[in-house]
C-alpha cells in the first residue's frame, strides 16, 4: 500500500475519531446512568466487583507489561536512530515515542486524571463507597489524583495496538491486514473492558480515553508524514 493510497484513509479514520466526540458526550450527558448500569454487570450478589484477583490480574498486567515494552522499545529504536542520522526511522520511531509520552503520559495520567476529579466506580455510592457518582464529562471534586476519567490503561493498550498496526498494515497483504487488525483490537478491546470489569473505570472512561487516543495517534502519523517514511520516499523535514 502506497502512501498515496494509506493517507487518504488515516486522515478520514482520525476526522471520525473527532466527530464522534460529540455525540458520545451528549450521550453520557443525557444518559449517564449508563456507566452505573454496565458496571453492574460486573459485580457479585453482595456489589463487589469480582474480576480483579488471580487469573484476571495475570491478564491485566501481560497487556500492562507488553504497553510498557513497546513504549520503551520505541524511545530506544528513537535513539539509536538519531545516533545513526537516520531520519526515515527517526520519524517512525518518534511517532511510537510521541504516542505513548503525549497520549498515555501527557494528556490521561498527567493532565485528566490528576485534575478532573472523578471517583472510580469501587468508591462511588452505588458500589459501597462514599464519593458522589458524576458524568464522565464534567469536572468533579470526588476524587483528588489518579481518578477515573478517562483510564490511563485503556489508553495505553489503544496506542500499543494503534501504533503497531500503523507501522505493520502498510506492508502486508489483505489477509495479514485483517487478521493483525483483529488480534490488535483484541487486544485494545480486552485491556479496556478489564478495567470496567474489575471496578476500576466506567465505560465511558475507557470509551472517551480510546476516542482521545485514537484522535492523537492518527494525528501525529499525519503529522510527522510517517506512511512516506515507511515507503522510503523523499524526507520533507
Amino acid at each position: 500500500m502506497t502512501p498515496e493510497e494509506f493517507t487518504p484513509r488515516i486522515r478520514l479514520w482520525r476526522n471520525l475519531a473527532l466527530a464522534a466526540l460529540a455525540p458520545l458526550t451528549a450521550f453520557f450527558l443525557l444518559w449517564p446512568e449508563t456507566d452505573i448500569a454496565f458496571s453492574r454487570l460486573f459485580t457479585d450478589m453482595q456489589g463487589n466487583f469480582a474480576y480483579r484477583d488471580g487469573l484476571w490480574h495475570l491478564m491485566r498486567m501481560a497487556i500492562w507489561n507488553l504497553t510498557v515494552i513497546a513504549a520503551l522499545a520505541g524511545l530506544a529504536a528513537l535513539v539509536i536512530a538519531l545516533l545513526r542520522r537516520d531520519r526515515a526511522r527517526t520519524r517512525l520511531w518518534g511517532f511510537v515515542t510521541l504516542s505513548f509520552a503525549l497520549g498515555p503520559g501527557l494528556l490521561v495520567n498527567g493532565m485528566l486524571k490528576n485534575h478532573w476529579g472523578r471517583a472510580r466506580p469501587q468508591a462511588v455510592e452505588a458500589f459501597g463507597g462514599t464519593a458522589e457518582f458524576t458524568p464522565p464529562v464534567l469536572p468533579a471534586d470526588q476524587c483528588l489524583q489518579n481518578c477515573s476519567f478517562v483510564s490511563g490503561e485503556a489508553a495505553g493498550a489503544v496506542t500499543l495496538a494503534l501504533t503497531a498496526w500503523l507501522l505493520l498494515v502498510p506492508h502486508l497483504a489483505l489477509r495479514g491486514r485483517l487478521t493483525l487488525g483483529l488480534a490488535l483490537g483484541a487486544v485494545a478491546l480486552w485491556g479496556s473492558l478489564m478495567r470496567v470489569m474489575a471496578g476500576r473505570h466506567f465505560l465511558s472512561d475507557v470509551l472517551f480515553a480510546a476516542d482521545l487516543m485514537i484522535i492523537l495517534v492518527l494525528s501525529l502519523y499525519l503529522w510527522l508524514d510517517v506512511a512516506r517514511a515507511q515507503a522510503g520516499g523523499p524526507d520533507k523535514a
